[in-house]
């Protein structure tokens, strides 16, 4: 984990507020997180605040990271911005204010917590179809049914009967991808069947068209969705003098970098599955 871009005088509290967040990523086995040994064996190991596309394609090839984040501190304001590994797109950003009447070391790790949790909670998808090493097989049948595995974090509280449906998501435009970049399409709908820790069995309804689910497809989970984003907005309410939003006005330097045509061919197959690689710039 990359350290946290502050002054040297908040150094002490910044490591804080990484264990903060790597806590926060690891606590249900949904992220791997690269570790500060791996990322100083690979002399990078240092603070990062907002990146070029170049740096990001360097960097992500560099650690093999299908994202990489960065938190930078600047005037009393705790910037956010997550960007995919291959083309340098921003996939996220957000920021906090500091409550000015707050010294900074009390509020830097509460929300570094908090930005981390806002980013996750926007993820269009709970989890990802596998391949179950024992049967053999993506799909498999169960009598008349035809079933999937799908892998979820640990701390998620799906049930037989919750709806579930099988999508693609498209890069669209040079907006960050998680803030109206991308176009998600239905390829396919089901429902949960059995659940085993982490990982839920679920029966197929439908598949749309000639669609195929496959190793990697992703799975939205409505009921987990939201009930995501109501602990979080609960966990916002508790700060009523910090404000929180993604930023959204206008397109920064770094996106009108990237080639048009590699925005909007770009798959976002980077981040195939929950298990992705997460480097985080902090």
């Amino acid at each position: 984990m990359f350290p946290l871009k502050v002054e040297s005088e908040l150094f002490e509290v910044a490591e804080k507020a990484w264990w903060e967040v790597r806590g926060e990523l690891t606590k249900d086995k949904r992220f791997l997180v690269a570790t500060k040994s791996f990322l100083s064996k690979k002399d990078a190991f240092q603070p990062r605040g907002e990146l070029s596309p170049s740096d990001v394609i360097i960097l992500g090839r560099l650690l093999d990271a299908h994202v990489l984040v960065s938190i930078e501190l600047d005037h009393r304001v705790l910037k956010f911005r997550a960007y995919e590994g291959e083309y340098g797109q921003v996939v996220w950003q957000g920021e906090r204010k500091l409550h000015p009447s707050i010294p900074a070391s009390e509020q830097l790790p509460k929300l570094s917590k908090l930005l981390i949790q806002d980013f996750v909670s926007i993820w269009p998808y709970q989890g990802f179809v596998f391949e179950d090493r024992f049967i053999g097989q993506t799909v498999y049948q169960e009598g008349d049914k035809s079933l999937v595995k799908v892998q979820v974090g640990l701390s998620s509280e799906m049930l037989p009967g919750d709806p579930v449906d099988f999508i693609s998501l498209k890069a669209t435009s040079l907006r960050p991808l998680f803030d109206g970049g991308v176009k998600e399409s239905l390829v396919g709908v089901g429902k949960v069947v059995y659940v085993d820790n982490e990982v839920v069995t679920v029966e197929i309804s439908k598949v749309i068209g000639t669609s195929k689910l496959e190793t990697g497809t992703l799975a939205k989970f409505p009921k987990e969705y939201q009930r995501l984003r109501d602990i979080f907005e609960g966990e916002t309410s508790d700060l009523p003098t910090v404000s929180a939003h993604s930023t959204k006005e206008g397109l920064p330097p770094r996106e009108r970098e990237i080639e048009e045509k590699k925005s909007l061919t770009t798959s976002l197959a980077f981040i195939g599955s929950l298990a992705v690689f997460l480097i985080l710039a902090l």
